[in-house]
C-alpha cells in the first residue's frame, strides 16, 4: 500500500518566485520519499482561492480542487506514525 502526503505551500509569493517555504517543503518531500511516501506539493497561490467560510465560494473558486487533494491523502496520523517510527527510531505511536 502506498502512503500519500500532501504539502500545502501557503507562501504569499506567486510562482515562479523563490519561496523559503518551498525550500523547506522540498527537504521534507525528499525525507518522505526515502520512507516510501509519495508526496504532492500544492502552492496555494497558484490557485484562485476565494475568501470565505464555505468549501466552495462559487464560480471561479478553485479551493474545491485543493480540498479534494486533501481528502484523497492518507490521514496525517498514519504519516506521522511512519515518520516517528522510522526517522526518530521509536516505535510508531509512542
Amino acid at each position: 500500500m502506498v502512503v500519500k502526503a500532501l504539502f500545502l505551500n501557503c507562501t504569499l509569493k506567486y510562482s515562479p518566485e523563490v519561496s523559503n517555504t518551498g525550500a523547506l517543503i522540498r527537504k521534507a518531500v525528499t525525507l518522505f520519499l526515502d520512507l516510501g511516501v509519495e508526496s504532492e506539493v500544492v502552492r496555494v497561490t497558484d490557485y484562485m482561492v476565494r475568501f470565505g467560510t464555505s468549501s466552495d465560494e462559487g464560480e471561479g473558486d478553485e479551493w474545491p480542487l485543493v480540498l479534494q487533494k486533501i481528502k484523497d491523502c492518507d490521514p496525517g496520523d498514519r504519516v506521522a506514525d511512519l515518520v516517528w517510527g522510522t526517522v526518530v527510531g521509536g516505535p510508531a505511536g509512542h
